[in-house]
């Protein structure tokens, strides 16, 4: 293209083309500008705001047991969370009684038209491959940045399988938890749950350890309590206690007091000496601690009766732990 210029102006022209030559320049600087922009927002988009980053911050999260961290990642659907004791706190995940998941590996995400997501993951639990399924939302604005990140809706959070015995709470992690017909009520991230008895003067149990949303390849956690052999003392004597107030109200009603002094007729015309106070057999059935014991005693009936004789009977009942002490309850 022929450019004129009027004539005997040459420094107009000179400065009029350099003037164009800028212009052009800084267009194309901010035109390569821009494409550099656009690619490394989709490289960081990429990179660390996909379903399988926010999946793998995730138990990055519970390995370094962050419960902040691994909380802003998860958002559950509304009305999926399970019922019961929350473990997702940090004095769970802090506690010597959790266990984060080893081993992960995470699968490519399937990505839907609608903004979800699901991503498999598998990871380690007591030494068994485990596998599970997490369900993602990517956020309708942008939340990091100019960055549209995706949180967790499903998977993160489920039932902890444990079972106890003899047992209304349990101490998960060191979080009590409430047994409901054997079955402790808790939700938790995953991992490894070490489940105990709170401290009581009348049972023990060896720890368990419970996983939240385990396969078939992990059986449940049963926690089974047994006797602490310093409860027997405290049962034998309460048992003689009770036996001695028998002897010394006989015929009183509402005692559950055993034979000799049940069904007491004659109470005036009776005299019952205990002669040998029993050793109680304690044991465990159906969620309850139980007691039985033989006890032997003399019965010397008044005339117009005109009986004695020395018989053993038995004496049962329950005990149950109290506000810290050992109780027992005759039937």
């Amino acid at each position: 293209m022929t450019v004129t210029y009027p004539q005997g102006d040459p420094a107009s022209a000179l400065i009029d083309y350099r003037s164009r030559r800028r212009q052009l320049g800084i267009g194309a600087a901010v035109f390569m500008a821009l494409v550099v922009l656009v690619v490394t927002l989709k490289i960081v988009q990429g990179v660390f705001f996909t379903p399988e980053s926010t999946v793998r911050a995730f138990f990055q999260a519970l390995a370094d047991r962050d419960a902040g961290a691994a909380g802003g990642l998860v958002t559950p659907a509304p009305g999926r969370e399970p019922a019961g004791e929350d473990l997702r706190g940090d004095a769970v995940l802090k506690s010597s009684g959790y266990r984060p998941p080893t081993g992960l590996r995470v699968e490519p995400a399937a990505v839907g038209e609608d903004d979800q997501a699901t991503v498999n993951v598998s990871y380690l639990l007591a030494g068994q491959p485990q596998r599970r399924t997490f369900t993602l939302k990517r956020d309708e604005r942008a939340t990091a940045g100019p960055f549209r990140a995706w949180h967790i809706v499903e998977g993160a959070i489920q039932e902890v399988y444990a079972r106890a015995e003899t047992a209304e709470t349990v101490l998960v992690a060191g979080t009590p938890a409430i047994v409901s017909r054997g079955l402790v009520n808790a939700f938790g991230y995953p991992g490894a749950y070490q489940v105990t008895l709170p401290e009581q003067p009348l049972l023990r149990a060896d720890p368990v350890t419970a996983y939240p949303g385990v396969d078939r390849h992990i059986p449940v956690a049963l926690l089974r309590p047994t006797v602490k052999p310093t409860a027997q003392g405290e049962v034998d004597r309460q048992v003689r206690t009770f036996l001695d107030q028998c002897s010394e109200s006989p015929g009183t009603e509402d005692t559950n007091c055993p034979r000799p002094w049940a069904f007491l007729s004659s109470p005036d015309l009776t005299q019952i000496k205990i002669l040998r106070y029993p050793t109680c057999e304690i044991t465990i059935s159906q969620g309850q601690v139980l007691v039985r014991g033989e006890f032997q005693a003399g019965v010397h009936r008044k005339p117009p009766y005109g009986y004695s004789g020395t018989s053993t009977y038995v004496v049962s009942g329950i005990v149950t732990a109290t506000d810290g002490a050992v109780v027992f309850q005759p039937e």
